[in-house]
């Protein structure tokens, strides 16, 4: 019992002591991202992991290595990546290595999940075992001229990995350094002398994959063991291989290549020597991106605010207001780097459901439209002695399960929770009485801690007698009283319109920047209303009686 416990605490205390020497030695800023460094001697430094755990993970999105870094006062050159240097780093999408570089160490990018290429400079010479283990997005990896193996668990579970070429010194292939990649369309070996293989170099590859060797050195491979279970050898003088991106629809007509669509696209061209000189493309067709419309809400200052997600790097984003007669106005434009919403302050949600979508603008200049959303208007409607009738529209753009109805006594910063309603049903009656103003709001609740919101309204109202009317000889309503339409003239430009109902609810606004408005009230209930005409002079209210 005493051995088992002296056992224990000697490996506690080796793993300790091994732990505290995997720190970094300092850190610098390059290109706006942190980077951690070692000292491995007194000119030079490798790339290492934050602190002593080498899960950290702490490097994301497009990254660079400088070729030399200065630490208190000291220039080292950066030699290498360390042992662990990436591990983990998910958020890692790419990353530039300097010709300084010369050795990367074992799991350096273990599990960089979101790498899907990678150029390392022929000033490598080597590069050591599970370096792009599990890195599940990686499709082609440009190794350097210089190395002379590739070692055991190189790219082993990097299932997307479609194009291997192994450079020209290469003797030796470890276990399992393919193991399971199996989207391999192609292996270009440039070696004229079969380099050595286990038999789990390439298991999980499937046999019938096109190898490219060396023009002249077929009997070099068909005969030799690991390599001869494959079936599906060419000889060819050269092989290139490269990737590009072209906008969808776009012809790609480079090499000869007359290509649209994304994959991979072989042209082959006869050489004197007899063999093929091939061109291997790998095209991305870039397909319009979808917008995400997240949803429309309204704030404390009664005006439509838009949210929708950003996905994919964009130029910019287009907010429209949706017409009824499916004519849509562009209304403003956002860029990529600025946040996710716009507030339409010109919107009236006290007065009408709004409709909005949202497009993206890509690089190719294409614009993808979101589903529309349409918001929640909310009205209220005087009982007398039975209280307030809500009424509601239906919000559209997203599914849900129901309404929360808020009520506020005496302000809007009041309100609080007092009835649910089930979906498709937009009418609550509240009886409570109070000689306070009332407040009331519906919500829907659609994720944690969001929410989307109507309009509110209040008991608070105005008087129509109370609102000044001045008749004036600049301003002009005919007919009056009305049926359906009335005209609005001015000696003075009219910037916007407004219609109050006899209880002071505003139930109409337009902006419209004319001297003359023909406005159809034909909606309208019968009865007395006042139109507020702002103009560069003033506001000028006159009486409309709708018959």
């Amino acid at each position: 019992m005493k051995r088992k416990i002296l056992s224990w605490a000697l490996m506690f205390i080796f793993l300790i002591n091994s732990t505290s020497l995997l720190s970094h030695d300092f850190e610098a800023i390059y290109n706006g991202k942190t980077i951690y460094y070692n000292i491995i001697s007194p000119t030079e430094v490798e790339v290492t992991f934050m602190g002593e755990y080498y899960n950290s993970g702490v490097y994301f999105g497009d990254m660079a290595i400088p070729s030399q870094v200065v630490n208190n006062g000291i220039t080292y050159d950066v030699t290498a990546i360390g042992e662990h240097g990436f591990r983990n780093s998910g958020g890692l999408t790419s990353l530039y290595i300097p010709k300084s570089i010369t050795k990367i160490g074992d799991d350096a990018f273990w599990n960089c999940f979101s790498l899907t290429y990678l150029d390392i400079p022929n000033s490598v010479n080597e590069i050591g075992e599970w370096v792009f283990y599990q890195c599940k997005n990686l499709r082609y990896v440009n190794l350097p001229d210089n190395i002379t193996e590739i070692k055991d668990h190189t790219f082993h579970l990097c299932k997307k990995l479609t194009f291997v070429e192994i450079p020209s010194l290469v003797e030796s292939i470890g276990i399992c350094a393919f193991y399971t990649c199996s989207s391999i369309e192609t292996i270009y070996i440039r070696p004229e002398t079969a380099p050595s293989l286990d038999f789990t170099t390439f298991l999980g590859v499937d046999s019938n994959t096109a190898v490219y060797i060396a023009c002249g050195s077929l009997n070099q491979y068909i005969g030799v063991d690991y390599w001869n279970r494959f079936l599906n050898y060419q000889e060819v003088e050269s092989l290139t291989y490269f990737e590009d991106t072209i906008c969808y629809g776009d012809i790609y007509t480079n090499h000869g290549f007359n290509a649209t669509e994304t994959g991979i696209h072989i042209e082959s061209h006869i050489t004197d020597s007899g063999c093929d000189s091939v061109f291997y493309l790998n095209l991305f067709a870039k397909e319009p991106i979808a917008t995400k419309l997240d949803y429309v809400t309204v704030n404390q200052d009664n005006n439509n605010v838009i949210y929708w997600k950003k996905d994919e790097e964009v130029l910019h984003y287009n907010i429209y207001l949706e017409e009824e007669d499916e004519e849509r106005t562009l209304i403003a434009s956002i860029p990529y780097d600025s946040q996710p919403y716009f507030i339409d302050v010109d919107s009236s949600p006290d007065v009408k459901a709004h409709t909005y979508s949202v497009t993206n603008v890509d690089t190719c200049m294409n614009e993808s439209p979101s589903n529309p959303h349409t918001t929640i208007h909310l009205r209220l409607e005087d009982l007398g002695e039975n209280g307030r009738r809500l009424r509601w529209s239906h919000y559209k753009g997203m599914q849900y399960y129901g309404y929360k109805i808020y009520r506020g006594i005496g302000s809007l910063d009041s309100l609080e929770h007092i009835a649910d309603s089930p979906l498709h049903t937009y009418l609550y009656t509240d009886a409570f009485m109070s000689s306070e103003d009332l407040y009331y709001q519906i919500e829907i609740e659609i994720y944690s801690n969001k929410s989307i919101r109507s309009n509110y309204v209040s008991t608070k109202l105005i008087s129509i007698d109370d609102i000044s009317v001045q008749e004036s000889n600049s301003i002009t309503l005919y007919p009056n009283p009305t049926n359906n339409e009335v005209s609005i003239s001015s000696e003075s430009l009219i910037n916007s319109i407004e219609i109050y109902n006899s209880l002071g609810q505003k139930v109409y606004t337009e902006t419209i920047n004319s001297k003359e408005k023909t406005i159809d009230i034909s909606s309208l209930p019968s009865g007395v209303y006042v139109l507020g005409a702002k103009t560069d002079d003033g506001i000028m209210r006159k009486k409309i009686i709708k018959n």
